[in-house]
C-alpha cells in the first residue's frame, strides 16, 4: 500500500505564503488559477502530486472548492490548520492589512459559513487550531511526525 501524500490546507490569513517563502521544500498553491481556467479538480490533485513527487510539501488554502475536490481523492492525508473561533477579527484584520480589500470584504460576509465548513470537514486526518496571535509557522512542526 502506498503512503498517502500529506497535504496541508490552511485557513486564509494564517501565514501560508510567508511560511513557504521562508522554508525550503514548501510551496503554497492557490486554487484560484484552477477555478479561473475552469480546470477540473483532478488537474489540481495532479499538480499537488507532482510537487510532492519532487520533494515539496504542499500548503493550499482550505476552501470548500479545494476540500470538496479532495474528498473524492484517497491519495492525500489532509491536515487542516485553522484559527480558533476567537481569532475571527484578527484574521479579518490580517487580510485587510495585506491590502486585499476585495477579499477582505468578501471574507467578512462569508467568514462564518466558510469557517463552519472547514471546521466540520470530515475527511481531515488532523486538525490544528491556531490560538490568538499564532501563525502556521508556530504549529507546523506538530504535523511533521
Amino acid at each position: 500500500m502506498t503512503e498517502k501524500i500529506k497535504l496541508y490546507c490552511a485557513f486564509t490569513g494564517t501565514g501560508k505564503t510567508y511560511f513557504c517563502q521562508h522554508h525550503n521544500g514548501w510551496v503554497d498553491i492557490d486554487e484560484e488559477p484552477f477555478i479561473r481556467l475552469g480546470l477540473r479538480a483532478e488537474s489540481m490533485m495532479m499538480f499537488f502530486d507532482r510537487y510532492n513527487h519532487y520533494g515539496y510539501n504542499v500548503i493550499t488554502c482550505a476552501t470548500p472548492y479545494v476540500l470538496h475536490s479532495l474528498a473524492a481523492s484517497k491519495q492525500f492525508e489532509i491536515i487542516i490548520i485553522l484559527p480558533s473561533v476567537e481569532m475571527k477579527q484578527e484574521i479579518l484584520d490580517r487580510v485587510k492589512e495585506r491590502g486585499d480589500a476585495a477579499w477582505a470584504a468578501q471574507l467578512t460576509e462569508l467568514y462564518d459559513n466558510f469557517y463552519t465548513y472547514v471546521d466540520k470537514y470530515p475527511y481531515a486526518s488532523k486538525k490544528i487550531y491556531l490560538q490568538p496571535g499564532q501563525y502556521i509557522s508556530d504549529v507546523i512542526g506538530e504535523t511533521l511526525d
